[in-house]
């Protein structure tokens, strides 16, 4: 609790805070499958390009329209005042 890397696969998380940031890796094994957890700021509208290999696959949306935790992390409530 209180950690971005909490609840992330291995432990592990980065944070993007800025235009041009990135991540890679490289894979065990072909894969075809990404699996994204994200955390963006109310009434934010962006998105995460994907490339393969140094080539753009495809962007993918995020909003935080469905995405809330407010208060406290290990009891989150849905008021943006809490």
């Amino acid at each position: 609790v209180g950690d971005i890397a909490g609840e992330a696969s291995g432990r592990k998380a980065v944070t993007l805070s800025s235009t041009g940031q990135y991540v890679e890796w490289t894979t065990r094994a072909a894969t075809n499958t990404l699996v994204t957890r994200f955390s963006i700021p109310d009434g934010t509208n962006t998105t995460l390009n994907v490339y393969v290999d140094g080539q753009f696959l495809k962007a993918i949306d995020l909003t935080s329209k469905y995405a809330w935790l407010y208060g406290n992390e290990t009891a989150p409530g849905n008021d943006a005042g809490s």
